[in-house]
Formats: C-alpha cells, sequence, structure tokens
C-alpha cells in the first residue's frame, strides 16, 4: 500500500469476519489510520465487521451526480462488500479503489440505444442474488428519481430476494448547485418541479408548469435536451413569458460540463448553436441568475411578492379576463413574483396564499375597483398579526378607470350602429356595491371623474348592498324621459328637437361575471362592458394602476 495506489480515495471501508476476535487489532479503526499515516496518507476509515453470508442480496444505490466523492458513506460500504455490480452509464466509474475486487457488469443505456433491456437487468441481478451474491445495482443520481429504482424494487420482491436502497445525491439539484444555481431562492422561488423530458410533454402538462412557473415555481428537466423544442414552445403557447431565463447545464461534475444559458424564447437556436447535448440539466426561471453579480438583479430579488387579488367568478371570460390582467403585471414588474389570488369563488384563497407566503415579505394589491368588506375584512384579517405582509390600497377611484369606462361605452354605442352621444342622452354607471360608506363614497367619486370624460352628467347607481339600483334607476331615467302625450305622437322616446333619448349604462365592474349580466337585465338601451375583457388587450391603465399600487405600498 503507498499513497500513489491510493491517490482519489476519498474514504476507506475495511471489512473483516465479524465472528473474529473483538481485541484484533483488525478490527481497530485506528490502527488502520496509523498505518495509513505511516504512507503519508491521511483519510477517514470505518471498520465493518462482516456477518456469515446467508444468503444473496441486492442493494440499489444512488452515486450521485457523478463525483465520486459525493457518494454517501452507506453506499461506499455497499460498493466495497459486493460480489457483482451492475452499474449505470451514468453512474460514477467503479474503480478498484471504490470496489477492489468486485465484478462490475456494466448495463447502462444511451438515448435511443439500450444494448440491455431493462427487463434482463433486473432478471441477471435476481439470478445472481438467488445464487448467493451480494449484488448492488449502481445508478447515477437517485434510484427513485427517474431511475426505474421502484421498478427493480419491486421485481426483488416478487422473486423473493432480499433488497436494500440506498439513496443518492439527485442531479436535479446538486448539477445546478455545482453551476451557482438554487432550485429556490428566498422571495424568488419557492417550489422547484423535476420533470422527465425524454418524452415529449402533452398539453395538460405544459399548462400545468407553465402556470407552476408563473406562480414562483422552478422547473427541472432531465433528459430534456431532445424534446427541447417542443417544451420550451409549448410553455410559451401557454402563457410562460419568452424572456424567462433558461440554462442547460451538460455533463455535471465531469470534466466536460458546461452551461449555456439563454432564455424560453431564443433556447432552441442558443442550444444549437452550442451544441448541447445529454446528459443535462435544463433549469427554467429566474433562479437561473439568483446569484449573478448584477447589483440591480440582486435588487430586485429582493423585492416583495405580489398578491394580485380579485373577487373570484364562475364565468370563464371573466377568469381568462383577469388572468390576462396579472399577466401583464407580471411582465411589467420581472422578476418579482407576481401571484394571483381570490376573495371569493375561486381557488386558491387569500388566506391559502397567505398562510404558504407566511414567511414572506408580500403586498396584495386588490384588483377592485373599490375599498369594501374585502379589503377591509378579509384582507384585513388575512395578514392579521404578520408584519411580512401589507395591503395596498383598492385600485379605484382614479381618473384612468374612469377614462376606460368612457371608452368601452363609447365602443358600445358604435356596436349597436347608434348615433354617438349626446346632451340628450341619460347616462348611469352601474357599480357592484357595498354597505361600506367609504365603498359608495369612492364609486361616487368615479361617477363625477365619469361625467368629466363625457361632458355629461351621470348618475350613480349599485348592483346590491346600496341604493339607487341599476334597474331602479334605469327605471327613473325612463320616466323622467316622458312627455306629454302630444309630444309622445312623435314617435317613442323623442326629446321635441327629434334627437334620440337614451339610456346608457357605464358598466364599473373589473371583468365579465354576475355583476355584468345582471346590468345588462336592467332595461338599458345601450349597456357597456365591464373595464377588462378576454379577447382583447389589456387597458394599459388598469396595468399601470396595479404596479403603482404595489410601489407605493413597497415605499411605505
Amino acid at each position: 500500500m503507498s499513497a500513489r495506489s491510493l491517490s482519489g480515495v476519498g474514504f476507506v471501508v475495511v471489512a473483516t469476519p465479524a465472528a473474529g476476535d473483538s481485541v484484533d487489532p483488525l478490527h481497530d479503526a485506528s490502527a488502520w489510520r496509523r498505518a495509513l499515516a505511516a504512507v503519508g496518507v491521511a483519510l477517514p476509515v470505518s471498520v465493518e465487521r462482516v456477518p456469515e453470508r446467508t444468503g444473496g442480496s441486492i442493494t440499489l444505490v444512488g452515486g450521485g451526480p457523478g463525483d465520486p466523492g459525493l457518494i454517501t458513506a452507506a453506499g461506499l460500504r455497499a460498493l466495497a462488500h459486493a460480489d457483482v455490480i451492475y452499474a449505470d452509464r451514468l453512474a460514477p466509474e467503479v474503480t478498484d479503489e471504490l470496489a477492489p475486487g468486485v465484478r462490475v457488469v456494466p448495463v447502462g443505456k444511451r438515448p435511443g440505444h439500450h444494448p440491455v433491456p431493462q427487463s434482463d437487468i433486473q432478471d441477471q441481478m435476481i439470478r445472481a442474488a438467488l445464487a448467493g451474491e451480494r449484488v448492488v445495482r449502481f445508478k447515477g443520481g437517485d434510484p427513485f428519481v427517474f431511475g426505474r429504482g421502484g421498478e427493480e424494487l419491486l421485481a426483488c420482491r416478487e422473486a423473493g430476494v432480499d433488497v436494500h436502497v440506498i439513496p443518492g445525491i439527485t442531479s436535479a439539484v446538486a448539477v445546478p448547485e455545482n453551476a451557482g444555481i438554487p432550485v429556490t431562492f428566498r422571495e424568488l422561488s419557492r417550489s422547484f418541479t423535476v420533470v422527465s423530458g425524454h418524452d415529449p410533454l402533452d398539453e395538460h402538462e405544459l399548462k400545468h408548469l407553465a402556470g407552476l412557473s408563473r406562480s414562483g415555481a422552478t422547473i427541472v428537466l432531465l433528459m430534456g435536451v431532445a424534446t427541447l423544442p417542443q417544451t420550451v414552445s409549448g410553455l410559451m403557447r401557454h402563457g410562460l413569458a419568452g424572456d424567462t431565463p433558461l440554462a442547460v447545464l451538460e455533463k455535471g461534475f465531469s470534466p466536460e460540463e458546461r452551461s449555456t444559458f439563454t432564455t424560453l424564447a431564443t433556447a432552441v437556436v442558443d442550444t444549437a448553436a452550442a451544441g448541447c447535448v445529454s446528459p443535462a440539466v435544463t433549469v427554467i426561471g429566474p433562479v437561473v441568475h439568483a446569484l449573478d453579480d448584477d447589483a440591480e438583479q440582486k435588487t430586485a430579488l429582493a423585492r416583495p411578492f405580489l398578491l394580485a387579488c380579485a373577487h373570484g367568478t364562475g364565468n370563464p371570460s371573466g377568469q381568462a379576463a383577469v388572468a390576462q390582467l396579472v399577466a401583464e403585471v407580471r411582465s411589467a414588474l420581472e422578476p418579482v413574483s407576481v401571484i394571483d389570488t381570490w376573495v371569493d369563488v375561486q381557488e386558491p384563497s387569500l388566506t391559502d396564499r397567505t398562510r404558504e407566503l407566511s414567511d414572506e415579505p408580500t403586498v396584495i394589491v386588490p384588483l377592485l375597483l373599490s375599498a369594501g368588506y374585502h379589503v377591509y375584512v378579509d384582507m384585513a384579517r388575512a395578514i392579521k398579526g404578520n408584519p411580512e405582509h401589507r395591503v395596498a390600497a383598492a385600485l379605484g377611484p382614479d381618473p384612468r378607470l374612469a377614462a376606460v369606462m368612457a371608452r368601452r361605452l363609447h365602443e358600445a354605442v358604435r356596436a349597436h350602429g347608434a348615433e354617438p352621444i349626446t346632451e340628450h342622452d341619460t347616462v348611469i354607471m352601474a357599480a357592484a356595491g357595498s354597505s361600506e360608506p367609504d365603498a359608495v363614497r369612492d364609486c361616487r367619486v368615479t361617477a363625477d371623474q365619469l361625467a368629466q370624460e363625457l361632458g355629461l352628467p351621470v348618475r350613480v347607481a349599485f348592483l346590491s348592498a346600496a341604493e339607487p339600483t341599476v334597474e331602479g334607476a334605469v327605471a327613473d331615467a325612463r320616466k323622467s324621459r316622458r312627455t306629454s302625450e302630444s309630444q309622445l305622437q312623435n314617435g317613442p322616446e323623442k326629446d321635441p328637437g327629434g334627437n334620440n333619448a337614451r339610456v346608457l349604462v357605464a358598466t364599473y365592474l373589473l371583468a365579465p361575471g354576475f355583476f355584468h349580466t345582471k346590468t345588462l337585465k336592467a332595461g338599458a338601451d345601450i349597456t357597456a362592458a365591464p373595464l377588462l375583457l378576454p379577447d382583447e388587450p389589456t387597458p394599459t391603465e388598469l396595468t399601470e394602476l396595479v404596479v403603482e399600487h404595489y410601489e407605493q405600498a413597497v415605499r411605505g
């Protein structure tokens, strides 16, 4: 034994007979350490007393991400005690130092090339164990993370073979870490999802992953180089921004390791130009740049989460319109984590979201047009006792909301093929309504702002909880338009000058839903659409308001 022969060894396991004399110096680890020191080597030593063999066994050993130094102590012991090792391609190389005198059977697979089918591997291992041999199935990473370890364990149990599992460090975490990418990062990513890219993902999987990523999760793809074009195009198709950071990390922990940094939109071109090949780990999400030296990036990463909290709806158009607004805000504030939530009807609820983010600085921005019960009670209750959380102001009143409302009313008039709005028309602003005096006051302020936009008086009416009702306001407007019997002979609802005397409703609602349906049934001549529509671009005024309210809350 010499220092040269032990080069590269990180741990020494000495196997001695369990039936031997307990005072035998061979059982003393310190004696072995002194012997190593005599040849100039300082290594940790474990003395294992090996019981007399009573039968064969199979041990599934995770070899970690490729560096022999990252094999667990239990894994090293299993390798040293084995009679035969069935080794995968991605497992660390089995050297004489790791397993002296042990027979090694290579059974590794490459993409599209499986020289030893999985069923044959299992049959060979089981036959060896039934013949009394100690078998190690040596895998890269962890046996149960896309390693088919579960299948092999079940096959061993079915054959009546003693089987054990020794976990390994998964490459899904270790390879990004080695490249300087944490898969989670406080205030940036609170979760990560590991996905097999061996086969193309279906539309349901892509939609789910895109949603997870938009909510702040990191996506880690294993075996995903060949299917990367389908993956990135699918994620963008389901709403993930093209400038989302992406990194392909090839051959981690090997001399040929290499990292390619790109974005979702440019990944296919950039990885093809770089000649990226498997094995590789692909990471998608802002964590790709979490440890960059860029000061501006670090400042952005430290910013609070934004919980965009709307009143839920069962209306698919309303859900889509709000989701579109949240996506615009997310794009405007990137890399701030913008997460949607709801105070009613839809899930996940505000209570659940704030519980998930209990340790994170968080700003709740109400996607509500006025302050009321949901702000004063629901949101206040959700943050009670948590100094890390705060609630921003409701979106209204604000002249920009009145401007969007006026635009929707003009659009509705044009869509009816009617004459432009004139001073002969009666305009009613339909608001959701609230029992909170502040909310009613806010709506009256908005009605005054709408009147300035239109150059006409505007009456405010409510769909619930406050008076007057929209239906009652429309009926009153019609009654006030009635003239004497002689004037009515000129035509229904004509003023003496011959102009149409219409009742128009401007809708002060965020998105389509129950209240807008109720507004349409109120009996007006023309009823405008809500502020948000799923099949039209989100008004920039709405995006600006959400961003401003977030920034104001952050500044305190």
